[in-house]
């Protein structure tokens, strides 16, 4: 009933599985098969008779993967013979979520060192890349410190607003610009935007002597009207500065979308030679528009 109970049946003089027409729900995963394995589909079985059914073929044994994956071959260093089926991968339903790249979509993967593979009239089917999550969320940028005495202007000026930050990067849909290996491929991500600056502090009010004139009431000189705990001089300390606004934080990147490759040979020495077969692939998952930066605020009013 699958491929994965009767690769256990194969060894040395059994290197043939016959696959009956029909939808298999699996991937072609084989570790180290046995050497000489042949994988043949595009039979027709009716109770004990096997016929070969030339008129559907390949098209008429599919193993449909139920990942982004139709089949991973390791070590096949005896060699193995893929014949008269397809291999598919299973569509992606969506774009990947909020802060994540797309994921890549490949038919088949050798891997290993020395391993031998042929396809024989057989069909690689990769579906189309997902495409990339939105970018997340700019956070709040942290508060600047200010105690209203430090890092105060020395000139009367207002402190000033936070800068705000940069839009994040487009991501990447060029495929040339990722990098492949083992595992698949890896989109490229864009860069985060630059981060804003804060608001400059404020300036604090000068220090102020007053006379004993200036201190009394209604502002006459009489001793008569004056405050009789006035001092003969009055010093008042200067207000604290207002606080610069805050930066805002800079936009995300955007995430890469994911591939699409019908054939992944991960290693130079590999082998794999197709006849009569045909590599499909779709195309390559959009990548996502950059983040919006956060947002600056604006100063805070100095105090007496």
């Amino acid at each position: 009933g699958s491929l994965a109970s009767a690769l256990p049946l194969t060894r040395a003089g059994r290197t043939r599985v016959y696959v009956g027409m029909g939808r298999y729900e699996e991937s072609v995963d084989l570790e180290m098969p046995v050497a000489g394995l042949v994988i043949d589909g595009g039979w027709d079985v009716r109770g004990a008779v096997w016929r070969r059914d030339c008129a559907r073929g390949r098209d008429g044994t599919l193993f449909a993967s139920p990942t982004s994956v139709g089949g991973v071959i390791r070590n096949a260093t005896g060699g193995l013979t893929l014949r008269n089926l397809t291999i598919a991968t299973n569509p992606f339903t969506g774009p990947a979520p909020e802060g994540m790249s797309g994921r890549s979509s490949i038919g088949l993967v050798v891997r290993g060192e020395e391993s031998v593979v042929v396809l024989e009239n057989v069909v690689i089917h990769a579906g189309h890349g997902q495409a990339a999550g939105a970018a997340p969320s700019a956070p709040d940028a942290p508060e600047p410190v200010c105690d209203g005495v430090s890092g105060c202007r020395r000139d009367s000026m207002d402190g000033g607003g936070g800068v705000p930050g940069e839009p994040g990067y487009d991501g990447d849909a060029v495929m040339v610009s990722g990098t492949f290996d083992a595992t698949g491929y890896h989109p490229v991500d864009g860069r985060n935007g630059a981060m804003g600056g804060n608001g400059g502090h404020g300036a604090r009010g000068t220090w102020m002597s007053v006379d004993v004139a200036q201190c009394c009431m209604g502002g006459c000189s009489s001793s008569d009207n004056c405050m009789p705990a006035c001092p003969a001089a009055t010093l008042h300390l200067a207000g604290l500065c207002g606080c610069g606004g805050r930066a805002a934080a800079p936009g995300s990147g955007g995430r890469g979308g994911g591939a699409s490759v019908a054939l992944l040979v991960a290693e130079r020495n590999a082998w794999v030679e197709a006849r009569w077969s045909g590599l499909r692939s779709g195309h390559g998952g959009a990548g996502s528009r950059g983040g919006i930066p956060g947002r600056a605020s604006m100063p805070t009013e100095g105090r007496v």
